[in-house]
């Protein structure tokens, strides 16, 4: 039963559901909407609105799955040789809005929200957009998509994916352990345009595949996800996507690190300055970790 539904959503993924290069076709001599505007929308614009979206369900206490159907949205309708995503290419202003829009429509159709324009466009947007910008918006991309907004996510794959394991197994706390690792990989995996071209059945498996790295787990537990493994018929070369993954990762971590120091550089600056004032500085001790 679950091998089926597993069949099933990878042959959404690889049908209604996929996404295409567009912001690559966006450099090319071809591209009919390619433009030398500096309004020319990134990779970063990209990642920016996710980050963005990821704030947004976590402040309504769901779960960031729905963020991840969201960016989803985004992809396959920016894929789409419509008017109003070729214009986006050269517009932050219409690109911002498409993916709130995305949002809006993962929030009701995945989490079962009541979401109305006027909270969205007050509340979310800050007056920004206009009611009947975002429900003009939400309508285009319905439409664009056919109305096809229920297909499978990174977060579901693996799920899905460790519900395959022994009962005795999956309960364990190391599983849940490495369920919230992967998930987490697939959240910082998403933020990555060249990543949102795989499979989320792809990438989901490198999560777990990474995660279990970073785990110490019992043999038989490494023996059940091994197992688990073999039952599985995956769209994408996995280890191709899991060394996309580790670049990611990697470089989640060197960003992390620059800014920390950033940190510890102002921190020190405003120290010196204040000293040079005449001002008491008090640095409190760093507690110990009992």
């Amino acid at each position: 039963m679950l091998l089926d539904q597993l069949q099933t959503m990878q042959l959404q993924e690889e049908t209604f559901y996929k996404s295409s290069d567009y912001l690559s076709e966006l450099s090319t001599s071809a591209s009919p909407y390619r433009s030398h505007s500096s309004e020319q929308v990134t990779h970063a614009d990209r990642s920016s609105m996710i980050t963005w979206s990821y704030q947004i369900v976590d402040c309504c206490r769901i779960s960031r799955s729905i963020a991840l159907s969201a960016a989803s949205l985004f992809d396959r309708f920016m894929s789409k040789q419509s008017l109003r995503a070729g214009l986006a290419m050269h517009s932050k202003y219409d690109f911002q809005l498409i993916f709130i829009t995305c949002l809006i429509i993962a929030l009701k159709a995945r989490a079962g929200m009541m979401v109305e324009s006027d909270f969205v466009s007050a509340t979310m947007c800050q007056g920004l957009y206009q009611q009947d910008e975002i429900v003009s918006m939400e309508m285009e991309i319905l439409k664009v998509l056919g109305w096809r907004v229920n297909g499978p996510n990174i977060h579901e794959f693996i799920h899905l994916y460790l519900e395959l394991l022994p009962d005795d197994v999956k309960s364990s706390k190391t599983i849940a352990m490495l369920t919230d690792l992967a998930t987490a990989m697939a959240e910082q995996a998403t933020l990555d345009y060249l990543m949102a071209l795989r499979a989320p059945s792809a990438i989901a498996m490198a999560c777990i595949l990474s995660s279990m790295q970073w785990l110490e787990l019992h043999p038989l537990e490494r023996i059940a996800l091994l197992h688990m493994m073999t039952r599985v018929n995956v769209n994408e070369n996995v280890h191709h996507v899991r060394a996309r993954l580790e670049h990611v990762e990697q470089r989640r971590r060197l960003e992390a690190s620059s800014s920390t120091a950033r940190d510890t550089a102002v921190l020190l600056c405003t120290l010196i300055r204040a000293m040079e004032a005449g001002a008491v500085v008090v640095v409190e001790q760093t507690p110990k970790v009992s």
